[in-house]
């Protein structure tokens, strides 16, 4: 996505104005978080940018007909895909920008200290923000946010 907007956050937008457009996700991702995350915000259908094009234009139309369309090997029942739809995404849409912040400049190899400057907040609030997101993506160290981060598309 141009100007570093994740499909993420586009999708929320969409859904939180009520736009009646059919969202299909294109994404290079597999990770069954992400594809959780499009399915929450409203997405029709999730594609991997590796299908065919014949693929792609035969779910495109099964989409466009009212269907939904995820990958098989997920195996989602409709009651699985309702839940998802229902159930809210902690490490989206509880960490707040000031936490995103923090994890930006931590991926970018800044010190606890040098972030803390960066953000004009103590080191201390730099660690609870970091333990806040831990908690939300439930990872356990400050690479492992990164990790998930990076597998999720919300870092580079």
């Amino acid at each position: 996505m141009p100007n570093g907007i994740s499909g993420y956050h586009v999708a929320k937008y969409i859904q939180t104005k009520q736009v009646p457009i059919k969202i299909i996700a294109l994404s290079m991702l597999d990770d069954i978080c992400a594809i959780k995350a499009m399915i929450r915000f409203g997405a029709m259908g999730f594609m991997n940018k590796g299908d065919s094009l014949k693929g792609i234009y035969s779910i495109i139309h099964s989409i466009y007909n009212g269907d939904e369309y995820y990958p098989k090997e997920l195996n989602f029942t409709g009651a699985q895909i309702q839940e998802i739809k229902n159930t809210p995404i902690p490490w989206f849409e509880q960490i707040t920008e000031r936490e995103m912040l923090a994890v930006k400049l931590i991926a970018e190899d800044l010190l606890t200290k040098q972030v803390a400057e960066n953000m004009g907040i103590s080191e201390s609030v730099v660690n609870k923000k970091i333990n806040n997101v831990q908690v939300k993506t439930g990872t356990k160290s400050k690479s492992g946010i990164i990790y998930f981060f990076k597998k999720v598309g919300l870092l580079k």
